[in-house]
């Protein structure tokens, strides 16, 4: 079972990371507020569109989407995808897949102070 739990661990700890840095990216779009007068239909129309859910993948092979058997012909669905559809079920949503094959926690470091 030790086993088992090591050969995960990593894989989970990509998840789990993954989650941490995409929790703030998921929240809902804002507007910046406009100081110009609007028309009431306008506003109306405003107040009901629902927000869009902005989703960000960026990690290793899971978030990429590669499986046990990956030809080239496979259709990439990894971690960011699903979670994708789930959030379709709530509203709209879009997502950017930052998936790198072979990503190792010291390459994700340099991404990401070279990002920042």
């Amino acid at each position: 079972m030790s086993g088992k739990f090591r050969k995960w661990s990593p894989a989970l700890g990509a998840i789990a990371l993954s989650a941490a840095l995409l929790a703030p990216l998921t929240a809902p779009a804002t507007a910046a507020p406009q100081t110009g007068a609007q028309p009431p239909a306008a506003a109306r129309a405003e107040a009901i569109a629902p927000q869009t859910y902005r989703i960000v993948g960026i990690g290793d092979s899971l978030t990429a989407g590669y499986e046990h058997g990956f030809t080239l012909d496979s259709v990439p669905y990894g971690y960011v995808e699903r979670v994708y559809e789930q959030a379709l079920f709530r509203g709209r949503s879009s997502y950017v897949n930052y998936g790198l094959l072979g990503l190792r926690a010291g390459g994700l470091a340099r991404w990401l102070d070279a990002a920042a």
